[in-house]
């Protein structure tokens, strides 16, 4: 599709841009956080057309990620295998080397699992992973990858990439529980296979950040519950300080303008020392574990902020819940600068698109997005 800009429009760049640097745009750049496909079935159902793209359709800025085009996993994988299977079940070793039962049931957007072993037990085992990262393999990048540096060069939307952090690639390989009982027990390995990693990323990023520049990246950790994260600042401190300090510094070395950080939950007194580090950005802002975005960017008030927007009520409230969700909330943030108001996580199928749609109507009507939303049904 061919977009005509006017007099007066700015492009998605220029609007992400202005709002990551704490400028006042006239329209603040907006992408919903994520659409889950289970979401989009039952919007389809109620009316949603289904020859026009979500996005457009929704009027969300455009912006390019490299995340789809950079691996970042083991190459070669290890083999998935079907170990047993049920009419309630299967179990397989996945490409991680890990053993996870997959439980068969309807489909609400996420994976209903629960994971039965782990690859790494020992560094005898962390050799054998090593083996599989290898960040100067061909495969890492497509064939078709000078044409996208072409398509990025002249690009006039943002370009980011994303990427696991280094809790949750050793949680990959060692599950949850066996990396909380390594951080006391097998301390030498946790550091070996975080500095590993750390070093894996910097490297796998080289042949990007060498040819383009990059707008954003977001590190996905996921390592925070409702009350808390899962491990307390000291043990961030000794285990993940310093390599979040290194890859920060290379970010922002190749330009970077905002490297976000991605946590479910209530992370929130990990943020000082992310911030040292030299994390710029946060997201998603669970409402539902008392993470409140004015109040983020109140203690906080040079970091981007994106997410913020409890589902639960645009799942379960009226309009005028809705709205008073949003008004709470967003015109402070607009106020402060350097925010992307979302749903603070993936939109889930409990939301109605009437309710979606209204959510929308709200936020453009403060100058979030562009002003385009269609709205015949």
């Amino acid at each position: 599709m061919i977009t005509v800009r006017g007099p007066g429009m700015s492009t998605p760049l220029e609007r992400f841009l202005n709002t990551v640097s704490f400028k006042r745009p006239r329209r603040v750049f907006f992408r919903e956080f994520s659409l889950r496909k289970a979401t989009l079935e039952k919007w389809y159902e109620q009316g949603l057309p289904r020859d026009i793209h979500p996005d457009e359709f929704f009027g969300f800025d455009r912006y390019w990620s490299c995340g789809f085009h950079v691996d970042f996993g083991p190459i070669p994988p290890y083999e998935t295998v079907v170990l047993e299977e049920t009419d309630r079940y299967v179990i397989v070793r996945d490409k991680f080397g890990a053993t996870v039962k997959y439980f068969k049931v309807h489909d609400t957007g996420f994976d209903t699992r629960q994971w039965l072993d782990f690859k790494v037990k020992d560094r005898k085992d962390f050799e054998d992973v090593k083996k599989r990262f290898n960040p100067h393999s061909p495969k890492r990048y497509p064939p078709y990858w000078r044409a996208l540096v072409r398509c990025i060069e002249i690009r006039d939307a943002p370009f980011g990439v994303s990427f696991p952090g280094q809790f949750w690639w050793t949680r990959d390989f060692m599950g949850l529980h066996g990396l909380l009982r390594a951080f006391y027990k097998q301390p030498d390995l946790v550091h070996e296979m975080m500095d590993f990693y750390t070093e894996f990323v910097i490297e796998t990023l080289h042949p990007l950040l060498d040819e383009v520049s990059i707008d954003f990246v977001v590190i996905n950790e996921d390592m925070a519950y409702k009350s808390g994260p899962m491990i307390g600042p000291s043990l961030f401190k000794e285990f993940m300080y310093e390599n979040y300090k290194t890859l920060a510094k290379f970010l922002k070395e190749h330009g970077v303008k905002v490297v976000f950080w991605d946590s479910d939950g209530n992370p929130e007194p990990l943020l000082p020392l992310l911030i040292k580090a030299g994390i710029n950005g946060f997201l998603p802002l669970e409402a539902a574990a008392g993470v409140d975005p004015v109040e983020v960017g109140r203690k906080y008030p040079d970091l981007v902020l994106l997410g913020g927007i409890d589902k639960r009520v645009l799942a379960f409230g009226t309009e005028r819940d809705i709205e008073r969700e949003i008004m709470r909330k967003v015109p402070s943030l607009l106020t402060r600068g350097g925010c992307i108001p979302t749903v603070d996580h993936a939109v889930p199928p409990e939301v109605s698109l009437k309710n979606y749609i209204f959510y929308l109507k709200v936020l453009k009507g403060l100058g979030v997005g562009p002003e385009s939303l269609r709205e015949s049904l």
